[in-house]
């Protein structure tokens, strides 16, 4: 099955993608960059939203992070 998976992690998964976001990203969608309203946040999410360009897409990609 797809996903993202964290072996042996004892918090739980929202906690665990926010502090590893910016691996998954680059592990997910290589050569991305973080773009927009992110960068201007040091490529922190804001909202809950991180913006991230990636060359394959023309418009951008845009992550909903939860929590």
């Amino acid at each position: 099955m797809p996903g993202i998976y964290a072996v042996g992690a004892t918090l739980p998964p929202e906690t665990v993608a926010r502090q590893h976001y910016l691996a998954i990203i680059a592990h997910v969608w290589p050569g991305a960059v973080i773009s927009d309203r992110s960068a201007f946040a040091g490529g922190q999410p804001e909202d809950g939203w991180l913006f991230i360009r990636h060359p394959a897409s023309s418009g951008g990609l845009i992550w909903r992070c939860r929590g």
